[in-house]
This record gives C-alpha cells, sequence and structure tokens, in this order.
C-alpha cells in the first residue's frame, strides 16, 4: 500500500484521511456472524477457559512460526510478524471471523486456514487479545471526514487500480491508462529518486536497493511477477520463506 495522501503530519493530508475514512464507514454493512458464536468472556472462569484453550490452539497449530507478541519495532530474527497491535485492528468477533476464514477478503493472504472449530476460534481470538500489549506512539485525534469528499478521494487517487469498489457502491471506473514499461522508463514514476518524486505519484518508500533489483528484473523478464500465475507465485513466496 503505496502513501498517497502526503506529509502525515500536515492537517490537509490528516483531512484527506479522515474523508476517505468517512466514506468507507458509510459504504459499510455489518457482516453476518455466519452462526459464529461471539467468545464468552463475561465472567472470570469463562475467560480463564478460553485462555488456556486459546494458548494450546497457538501452541498446536505452530502460529509461532510465524507471530510473535514483541512489541519491539526492530525485524524479528525469523522475519515473523508481531501481534501485539492485533487487538488495535480487531474487536474479538471480528477476530473470529477472520481466524475461521482468512482468505475471505483476501485471497492471496499468506495466513493459512487452519479449519478451526468456533470453540478453538474463539479461545484463539481471546488469547492473542489477550497478549497484545502494543501502543500506538503519537496516536492522533482525527478531523470530522466528509464521505462525499472521501468518495471523490477514492476515485481521483485511483484506488480502484488495487482494490473493488464496496459492495452496493456506485460502480467506479477506472480513468488511468496502463504506462508501457521501457528502458528509458525504468527511472521514472514510483521508480525515480524519492528527491525527485511528484506530489502525484505513489510513495512507496523504497531503498536503493531495491528499486535498483527493479529495474533489473524490469529490464529481462517480468511475466513471473504477475500473480495471474499461482504457481510461480507460490514458488517465489516459498523461497522467501
Amino acid at each position: 500500500m503505496p502513501s498517497l495522501l502526503g506529509d502525515p503530519s500536515e492537517k490537509l493530508t490528516q483531512q484527506k484521511a479522515a474523508d476517505l475514512t468517512a466514506w468507507f464507514v458509510s459504504q459499510a454493512c455489518r457482516p453476518g456472524s455466519n452462526g459464529l458464536p461471539a467468545p464468552e468472556t463475561n465472567s472470570p472462569a469463562n475467560l480463564e477457559k478460553l485462555l488456556a484453550a486459546g494458548a494450546e490452539t497457538y501452541e498446536v497449530s505452530g502460529c509461532i512460526n510465524c507471530h510473535h507478541f514483541s512489541v519491539d519495532e526492530q525485524p524479528d530474527e525469523y522475519q515473523r510478524h508481531s501481534l501485539a497491535l492485533i487487538k488495535r485492528k480487531f474487536t474479538a468477533s471480528q477476530l473470529v471471523r477472520f481466524l475461521k476464514s482468512p482468505q475471505e477478503h483476501h485471497r492471496w493472504s499468506r495466513m493459512p486456514d487452519f479449519n478451526l472449530s468456533n470453540e478453538e476460534a474463539g479461545g484463539l481470538s481471546a488469547y492473542l487479545i489477550e497478549n497484545s500489549k502494543g501502543k500506538i506512539q503519537n496516536a492522533m485525534i482525527p478531523p470530522a471526514g466528509s464521505p462525499q469528499r472521501g468518495q471523490t478521494l477514492y476515485e481521483t487517487l485511483g484506488c480502484i487500480q488495487c482494490h473493488r469498489s464496496l459492495e452496493e457502491a456506485r460502480p467506479v471506473v477506472s480513468k488511468f491508462q496502463p504506462v508501457p514499461l521501457n528502458a528509458k522508463s525504468l527511472s521514472a514514476g514510483c521508480l525515480a529518486d524519492p528527491a525527485q518524486l511528484a506530489t502525484t505519484i505513489p510513495v512507496f518508500s523504497l531503498s536503493s536497493e531495491q528499486r535498483a533489483a527493479i529495474q533489473t528484473v524490469l529490464e529481462t523478464a517480468s511475466d513471473s511477477l504477475f500473480r495471474r500465475n499461482a504457481a510461480e507465485t507460490a514458488d517465489r513466496w516459498f523461497q522467501q520463506l
């Protein structure tokens, strides 16, 4: 996900983010529970039972191979992802739904489906949230957002290039035209030197080594980079592991 709105410290950037959020929220609908019960934590006994069951599921499923709970911002030695902020992202019931169907919203997610039962997902959800000790540093109070301005931003920023329009929303047609890659364009756009990026270019925060690696691949063949080839995508991920 590139940076599209500008300097995060500027009020205009914060207003744009608030407007986009307001539009997303206005279009959202309450997800169905699909028959999944919310974790019962209304008593200390229930909570203790859930946490014990969740700890067992966490261990048996091998979650520790890909995750940890450290709040340390330094990269993990084994390239695992921290769950320290998971309770800032999910409610208990939302996390249960995610654990039951990790690919529901993003089919390319690397999170596997462990075919958890309702009880296992409920216990694991409670365990993860209980052990999530991270805090968002310098959290700000956003300004009030406008759904109307947010919809305009969604259309003009090119969000549709990577995201589907929301359910029940007016269909949005992308007005962007793909630009053919050639040797002369490999140092322009997203691959340009950060100091020379235009304000309308998405910022991916690439290092000089990452830009050079991308340019090298694009100079030869890039077909294998597209996700339309599931076998090559899987092979690339296995090599990273």
